[in-house]
């Protein structure tokens, strides 16, 4: 995947497809809400955004 593939896999909520990018120091940022902190973190809230959208 290319680095847009994966940015906008990602912003669409594709997760599982952009799992396997994240670098173990990423930081994400969502406006108005919380920093998440390390690819654990970011996988534990991607994993919580498919279960509550269904």
């Amino acid at each position: 995947m290319t680095k847009t593939e994966i940015a906008k896999a990602f912003s669409n909520g594709e997760f599982d497809k952009t799992n396997k990018f994240i670098s173990e120091n990423a930081v994400w940022t969502v406006v108005e809400e919380d920093n998440f902190i390390g690819k654990q973190s970011l996988i534990i809230v991607n994993k919580l955004e498919i279960i509550f959208n269904q």
